[in-house]
């Protein structure tokens, strides 16, 4: 009974390591001196660091900061929405928080400009609609934008 009890802990231990090497991020940010790219799980350099911030990969696309501004990669490393924005938060439900000139709005993962920066604040989607802030008031927005 004692071998039992020992050979299935071992299994467990090796399905919950599995586990956990299944969940670590294939891309993995990673600073080299005071410039930022990623790595995988060897800390191979995959994407050469040459950012000012950049945040792990969410929907296949990455937020990165170049030059004060921030824009997103692909898991290729190439840039895909330029770093324009003053801030700029993950994609949620294919929809991306973007800031410009003090105001928020949304973009899809083509870049373009869905919901136009005009307001104060913003949530991110859940299920459809995104709290949105303007003129002291919070309301909801659909993805077309439409309060």
């Amino acid at each position: 009974m004692k071998n039992l009890i020992n050979l299935f802990a071992a299994i467990l231990f090796i399905a919950m390591s599995m586990s956990l090497v299944a969940q670590t991020p294939e891309l993995i940010p990673y600073r080299k001196g005071n410039k930022w790219g990623y790595c995988d799980r060897n800390k191979k350099i995959l994407i050469t660091p040459k950012y000012e911030d950049v945040n792990p990969f969410s929907e296949g696309l990455a937020w990165v900061q170049l030059n004060g501004k921030y824009g997103f990669i692909n898991k290729d490393g190439k840039l895909v929405i330029p770093c324009k924005y003053d801030d700029v938060e993950d994609f949620e439900e294919g929809l991306a928080k973007v800031q410009l000139n003090g105001k928020w709005g949304f973009i899809n993962k083509d870049g373009k400009l869905v919901i136009p920066c005009k307001y104060d604040d913003v949530r991110d989607f859940k299920e459809g609609l995104a709290m949105v802030y303007l003129n002291g008031k919070w309301g909801f927005i659909n993805k077309d934008g439409k309060l």
